[in-house]
């Protein structure tokens, strides 16, 4: 009875750990090709540190296809309407993390709140920048990258100088 008990837990956690869905959303960051100097540099930062997450090796791509790491404007097309209504009334540097299947929606009104939203998406992984050197980086080693639920983040104050 223990065995059969034990071997249902087992097939119900690989079931869950894997959803149908690669647990690296299709090891693809999907990014529009022209973005600022900023979210840029987030999208590279992505792809560095979901390969030493991972060890495997992400690709950035402007083609959506079925999956990927999606980086969108609100204004885009094919946008979760769900993370378009969490993100109304908030800032350009808000964002919103939106896990959907096979993709992982990372949404803001502008380029600066794509750019939080990566960092954002690499924080809740793990990775921690204690100091500007690779030596003060925390980089914790998975397979499974996904997201279980959307996370929205708004700075707390409207200006900065």
């Amino acid at each position: 009875m223990r065995t059969l008990i034990a071997l249902a837990c087992l097939t119900s956690l690989t079931f869950a750990a894997d959803g149908g869905n690669t647990p690296r959303y299709g090891d693809r960051i999907v990014a529009p090709e022209k973005l600022s100097v900023d979210a840029t540099a987030a999208v590279g930062d992505l792809l560095q540190y979901l390969k030493q997450i991972t060890n495997h090796e992400f690709t950035r791509s402007t083609d959506r296809g079925d999956s990927g790491i999606t980086l969108a404007h609100t204004s885009d097309s094919g946008v979760p309407a769900g993370a378009i209504d969490k993100l109304k009334g908030l800032g350009p540097e808000a964002f919103c993390l939106w896990p959907e299947g096979s993709r992982l929606w990372i949404v803001a009104h502008a380029d600066a709140g794509l750019a939080h939203g990566a960092i954002e998406y690499l924080d809740q992984l793990g990775v921690r920048w204690y100091h500007v050197t690779e030596h003060w980086t925390i980089v914790p080693r998975r397979d499974d990258v996904r997201l279980s639920q959307p996370i929205v983040k708004s700075p707390a104050f409207r200006y900065r100088a």
